[in-house]
């Protein structure tokens, strides 16, 4: 299983060089193969996953979901022409997620659950929101290229988008 996995993340190396961690979990349950694959790679979060009664083929396209994300991606790029790497600074972000019994009415002080740390490169409007559909993730914190300024991008429940900016 992990040369047939490996031979197919060679495959995606010809669209996309910059992989730089990949996990792979396989489960069996019953007769129903699950494959789920994410891929971290320069900048972006690839992920994939796919059931059958088949092991090999569920790998397979999970893969090929990865693939085509990785070819949408490269299309906006060039369509956008976000082609230009920024030597502007990056900045490393702190998310804290608070979980409490009742935040509002304060009967319990929230507690921070899980911490995520990433560095930020600055990216424009455009590619944040499509770094959001890529990763599947509702709250995108990223830096603006034009104003350098750190800004959190929301998904709204009716698919468009919310923008918080810092007043210039």
């Amino acid at each position: 299983m992990e040369e047939h996995i490996e031979s197919g993340i060679k495959k995606i190396k010809k669209f996309f060089e910059g992989i730089l961690d990949v996990q792979a979990t396989l489960s069996v349950e019953k007769r129903v193969h699950r494959a789920e694959i994410n891929i971290q790679a320069d900048g972006i979060h690839l992920h994939g996953e796919a059931t059958s009664n088949d092991l090999y083929k569920s790998i397979d396209v999970a893969l090929s979901r990865i693939q085509t994300q990785i070819l949408r991606h490269k299309e906006k790029l060039q369509n956008h022409r976000l082609r230009k790497k920024s030597n502007g600074p990056t900045r490393d972000v702190q998310i804290n997620v608070l979980s409490g019994e009742d935040i509002s009415v304060g009967d319990r002080d929230p507690e921070i659950i899980r911490t995520r740390r990433y560095e930020m490169k600055p990216m424009f409007l455009d590619e944040a929101a499509m770094q959001m559909d890529l990763i599947h993730e509702s709250i995108l914190v990223f830096l603006d290229q034009q104003s350098n300024q750190v800004n959190v991008l929301c998904r709204r429940s009716d698919g468009n988008y919310d923008l918080i900016a810092p007043e210039t």
